[in-house]
């Protein structure tokens, strides 16, 4: 069963909030422009969003817990979808790799450890956004479908790979700053 239906909210107040949280008229540019695209995907599309408390995670060797979706599931024509927001245009979700990895890690982690969103037959999803900030952004929805999923082993090393990698290139950075005198 789903959750609790998010009420509408009107355009106006997502923008004012979005420029109270932008710090940059280059940010605010932005994060507006992406969020008028993913305002009327949902409207044209009349996609409904519902609470649902999703608390999955994974944890990391040092004890963090790293979590990848937000609250939220999506009716999408009838078809409940996890949805992951990619809100990156170019440097995000393209490669069928790095999709096949976001709905594994939706599948595994979100849908199958939820009886709920299980037996609803929900499956995974990635918003996605083309375009600029000129031009404006077309938001996309891209379904799991015909997909063998990894295995949580190879979602877990794929993680700590790229855990150990951003620690890595973290230290280096610190060291060069600390070489430099730069501060970072």
């Amino acid at each position: 069963m789903l959750g609790l239906e998010m009420a509408d909210v009107s355009w106006e107040k997502i923008d004012s909030t979005i420029l109270k949280a932008s710090h940059s008229k280059e940010e605010k540019d932005y994060n507006r422009a992406k969020g008028k695209s993913l305002y009327d995907f949902r409207l044209n599309n009349k996609i409904r969003f519902f609470y649902h408390d999703i608390r999955s995670s994974i944890i990391l060797t040092n004890g963090d817990r790293l979590s990848f979706s937000q609250n939220i599931i999506a009716d999408c024509d009838h078809q409940p979808v996890v949805p992951f927001i990619d809100f990156r245009s170019s440097s995000g979700l393209t490669t069928t790799k790095s999709q096949l990895i976001a709905f594994s890690i939706q599948q595994r982690l979100v849908i199958e450890q939820d009886a709920d969103l299980d037996q609803m037959g929900t499956i995974p999803a990635i918003i996605r956004f083309s375009g600029s900030v000129t031009e404006g952004y077309t938001a996309s929805l891209i379904k799991a479908s015909n997909i063998n999923f990894l295995s949580m082993d190879e979602i877990s090393q794929i993680t700590l790979e790229v855990w150990h990698d951003l620690v890595r290139v973290s230290s280096e950075d610190e060291e060069r700053s600390k070489r430099t005198g730069t501060g970072g």
